[in-house]
């Protein structure tokens, strides 16, 4: 009550789109190590370029030390970041043409050659440079009487404040955070040379594209270390901490019921029940839209299924048939680049010729191409992973939504894996447990781009056939409201969308 923090002090908590609540939990309780976050760590420190001199470690000379210092720091901080960059190499090496890189114990031994050496250089570099950075933090300390205490926070002793400028303390309370920082980074190194020791935890590397920098700027890795399951952690620190907490979200379900989320999130349904310690009310309240005239849901029984080769040839010409007939005011659903890509390339010369712009994420930042298909009613926008949710295109911006896969996470997803495997050593199916219901969750959310007001009117339509042809096909189409529905042939389909629009 008498710290200095961001919120107040409160009892109860609402969370709203809390189908998102695991993988906020899993970001948050991640860490990472990339040569390009130690470097703006590095260069908060100390920089040298030429006579100029500047950062946190020679701010502080003027409290302490002396100036002979300097060459130790900076073959300290080159120390870093050449082993930073050694390891980067090795990591992208690894990596290959592929953009992840998982540490399994099938790889030990190319791990132990590979990455070992260079997370060891890079863990003994920081130790040294950290040594440094607190022996000045301790003689600034002890000439100028403020001290910095493990969290960073600066303290002053009594009879020193007048001799203490107050810049010093704010000088050391950065120094403590970045040192602390590169404690952090050399834990990781410490903790990746031991993966096989953490069976709960998933590590891994990730190749990001550097291109966006500018020109001639190289790509680099980021390594990972992720805990496979979350729900503990919720529980601990969200669930039992307060008195209430209220999650909210229009895909919470699937096929009905809240099971497959509350097991995610760390909620046990059996501790919680009515009349136990904590009460555990649900609640589904049907939506006051008028789905059941005002959406067509389409399905093509004749589709291929998406891992035949015909379905990318299938996947151009009926996108294009479909956004003729609806006249644009579309958004395109993919689950990869390279799909949406091949689609593109595809329909949008040929929507040209009707005067349909076609829009593509990756072609400019998320929030301009969002305004750009928002102002222009009739544009198309073709997109993946993050526009399906969080897109709100009421009235006629949006008049068609198609998904042109059913949304199953990657095979080459680390944590995905790592938790499809946990889930085989307790004896689940993976699918059943994990795949399918994730995929139900983020399917209800692009069908949920559709329809935001209650004038709207609009067409889903899902060109992967599995819906249709697979058993698991009628969970997806149990968790949607209830809707007109056009299941046939895709011609039969395509004129069933034309009349449906044209009303």
């Amino acid at each position: 009550y008498e710290g200095t923090v961001v919120l107040p002090p409160y009892k109860r908590v609402i969370i709203d789109e809390a189908h998102a609540i695991e993988d906020a939990a899993t970001s948050f309780f991640s860490e990472n190590l990339s040569r390009l976050a130690l470097n703006r760590a590095l260069g908060r420190l100390f920089r040298l370029r030429g006579t100029a001199k500047s950062g946190l470690l020679f701010r502080l000379l003027a409290y302490g030390g002396g100036a002979d210092r300097e060459t130790i720091w900076s073959d300290a901080v080159d120390a870093v970041r050449a082993a930073a960059a050694g390891l980067d190499a090795a990591a992208l090496e690894l990596c290959g043409q592929e953009s992840v890189f998982r540490l399994i114990p099938a790889r030990a031994g190319l791990i132990e050659s590979r990455l070992l050496p260079p997370f060891l250089h890079l863990g003994q570099a920081i130790s040294r440079l950290v040594d440094e950075v607190s022996s000045l933090v301790a003689e600034v300390e002890r000439k100028t009487g403020v001290r910095n205490d493990e969290s960073g926070e600066a303290a002053e002793e009594d009879g020193f404040r007048e001799r203490a400028p107050l810049d010093v303390e704010s000088l050391l309370k950065e120094t403590g955070a970045i040192k602390n920082r590169l404690l952090d980074a050399a834990k990781l190194c410490t903790a990746f040379t031991r993966f096989q020791e953490y069976e709960n935890d998933v590590f891994w590397l990730e190749r990001r594209g550097g291109a966006w920098l500018g020109s001639g700027a190289k790509d680099w890795a980021v390594f990972t270390r992720t805990p496979i399951d979350v729900s503990a952690r919720l529980r601990t620190a969200l669930f039992e901490r307060h008195e209430t907490v209220v999650c909210l979200s229009a895909t919470l379900t699937v096929a009905g019921s809240f099971d497959y989320w509350m097991r995610r999130a760390g909620i046990n349904a059996a501790a919680n029940a009515e009349g136990g310690r904590r009460p555990l009310l649900t609640g589904s309240f049907p939506s006051p839209f008028p789905y059941a005239v005002s959406v067509l849901t389409a399905a093509a029984l004749d589709a291929p299924l998406p891992g035949e080769a015909a379905f990318r040839d299938f996947l151009g010409g009926a996108l294009t048939g479909l956004i003729e007939a609806s006249g644009g005011s579309a958004l395109v659903l993919f689950t990869s680049f390279e799909s949406l890509g091949s689609a593109y390339a595809y329909a949008a010369p040929r929507l040209a010729t009707r005067g349909i712009r076609c829009l593509r994420q990756g072609d400019d930042d998320r929030g301009r191409l969002l305004r750009a298909f928002l102002d222009d009613t009739e544009s198309v926008l073709f997109a993946t992973d993050s526009f399906w949710e969080g897109v709100d295109a009421p009235g006629d911006t949006l008049r068609l939504v198609v998904i042109c896969r059913l949304p199953f996470k990657t095979p080459n997803d680390p944590v995905f894996e790592a938790r499809c495997e946990a889930a085989q050593r307790r004896g689940a199916n993976p699918f059943m447990e994990l795949s399918l219901p994730e995929s139900v969750i983020k399917f209800r959310q692009g069908f949920g781009r559709l329809i935001r007001r209650s004038s709207d009117r609009g067409v889903v339509a899902v060109l992967d056939s599995r819906i249709l042809k697979k058993r698991y096909g009628e969970l997806f189409l149990r968790s949607i409201p209830q809707t007109k529905t056009s299941f046939t042939d895709f011609r039969s389909m395509l004129r069933a969308v034309e009349h449906f629009l044209s009303q």
